[in-house]
């Protein structure tokens, strides 16, 4: 007598066939998007958001923002490369929002090397273990990059001053 494969095993075959083709065809798009997407300012929060860490998640920019780091749990992880769309220059400029004076410049960051040498910051942004990062406004190349909300979203702004104006009017939304 003659033995067939019953419905319910084709069905599963089919299943499983489809499973596995998914997951490739997944694996294969996400390494190109990874490949395509340049880290900028705009996604920049994202992208350290998306590294795995203890304690905190910096990128760091030294000797008038010409070589830049990625530092995971205050160790060296890598040298930026060409995935990062010249993220920024020596005209960057960091400011923080104060109630009383509004847009305040930030004082560069000290930083000391392995061989307790100082360097020159030019830029630096950090993401702590609760995943909240630096509370800044980000200037560069005539836009402005609001660093101030706890998720991954950057909003952008045309200047310092449109900035400030969207902070005052969320400042009053939450005090109402």
């Amino acid at each position: 007598m003659k033995k067939a494969f019953s419905l319910i095993e084709l069905l599963i075959v089919v299943l499983i066939i489809g499973v596995i083709y998914s997951m490739a065809i997944g694996t294969i798009r996400g390494a190109s998007d990874t490949k395509a997407k340049k880290v900028n300012l705009k996604n920049l929060k994202y992208y350290l958001q998306s590294i795995k860490y203890e304690q905190s998640v910096k990128i760091l920019c030294l000797d008038n923002c010409k070589s830049c780091s990625l530092l995971v749990d205050e160790k060296k992880d890598k040298e930026l490369d060409e995935s990062f769309d010249i993220l920024v220059d020596d005209t960057v400029e960091i400011y923080s929002y104060e109630y009383l004076t509004g847009m305040q410049e930030k004082e560069k960051e000290i930083f000391f090397n392995k061989e307790e040498v100082e360097e020159d910051v030019c830029f630096s942004y950090t993401i702590d273990k609760k995943g909240i990062g630096d509370q800044v406004y980000i200037r560069f190349k005539e836009k402005v990059y609001d660093y101030t909300l706890d998720s991954g979203f950057v909003s952008v702004y045309n200047s310092l001053e449109e900035a400030q104006e969207a902070q005052e009017i969320l400042r009053e939304e939450l005090f109402q």
